[in-house]
């Protein structure tokens, strides 16, 4: 017998656009496994070069260096010498500029993927692993794409280029493509674009979960999210009674941290209302004494301390 939600799995995989964007969704999804193997060695390489550099040493600041606590740098020096230096290592492996926002430089000495952190979503990194440099900002776009298509389908032939530029990067000459996991991964894709691979409903759960993780992730770090697709994707759960019973809970956790954000912003913004508010009321006093004749006090030195404590009362 066949049940419901394989009648409702049919229909959807009855629509070819529909279709084509798991094939692209899969896709990016089988290289990040390959690609998380082979940056994690190379992050893990790096990591031991910079501590055999500069030795074994740790941070004596914590509360200071920390930035996602608010303290620390945001590409300047840390307070801390060690801490310091492993800034000056991090740099030296980009051209451009890093993304120390997720940084914690208290735990740069033990944890190779937190000096990794560094380099997410930086601009013009050194790619000296890569002979076609321009290959990750491609994939990149495919993935954007991806998660902003709220018609979530693509045409066979925006499928294929978008699949094709994802293998180009696993088959990059330089090292990827003699590593066996991507050999692996280009093989399953290349059958997923060719319609050699059979999809099940187990590869739509896992794209539709990954998307849904990726804009919870979002949320909760506070970046962007395309609302439009999140609409989309709630409705288009809604619509297919199978998906709303694996997936509602999911959406919901996504709407709640969306609201969550929205009152830290309204609150951020009602503060910044405030503050303004109270600077323009200072300006206003102090236009007004202007206007009066009244005069602020000389710049003979026996007259500073007094003007800094009468500026002092009036702002």
């Amino acid at each position: 017998m066949v049940s419901l939600g394989d009648e409702e799995w049919k229909k959807r995989l009855n629509d070819s656009g529909y279709k084509n964007w798991l094939k692209v969704s899969l896709a990016l999804i089988e290289s990040k496994e390959a690609l998380h193997d082979f940056t994690e060695n190379v992050i893990v390489v790096l990591h031991n070069d910079i501590k055999t550099r500069l030795g074994s040493g740790k941070c004596t600041t914590p509360s200071a260096c920390n930035m996602r606590k608010g303290g620390g740098i945001t590409g300047k020096s840390p307070p801390c010498p060690s801490c310091a230096q492993w800034v000056i290592e991090i740099k030296k492996q980009s051209n451009g500029q890093l993304q120390w926002k997720n940084a914690d430089p208290t735990k740069w000495h033990n944890l190779p993927w937190e000096i990794a952190k560094c380099f997410m979503n930086a601009q013009e990194i050194t790619l000296k692993h890569l002979k076609d440099k321009k290959l990750p900002k491609d994939v990149r776009k495919v993935r954007n794409d991806l998660m902003h298509c709220a018609t979530m389908s693509f045409s066979d032939a925006e499928m294929q280029g978008m699949v094709d530029k994802v293998i180009a990067l696993l088959e990059d000459y330089k090292e990827l493509k003699h590593l066996k996991i991507c050999q692996d991964k280009v093989k399953l894709i290349k059958s997923l674009r060719d319609n050699e691979f059979e999809l099940k409903t187990k590869d739509e759960h896992v794209c539709i979960k990954t998307v849904l993780e990726s804009h919870a992730l979002a949320a909760e770090s506070g970046d962007e999210v395309d609302k439009s697709m999140i609409s989309k994707l709630r409705q288009f759960i809604k619509e297919n009674k199978d998906l709303e019973r694996k997936f509602d809970d999911k959406v919901n956790k996504i709407d709640e941290k969306l609201t969550n954000m929205k009152h830290k912003y309204d609150a951020e913004i009602s503060r910044v209302d405030i503050d303004l508010g109270e600077l323009k009321g200072r300006i206003e006093f102090l236009e007004k004494k202007l206007a009066s004749g009244q005069s602020f006090p000389s710049d003979n030195p026996a007259s500073k301390d007094m003007r800094s404590s009468h500026f002092t009362k009036v702002l």
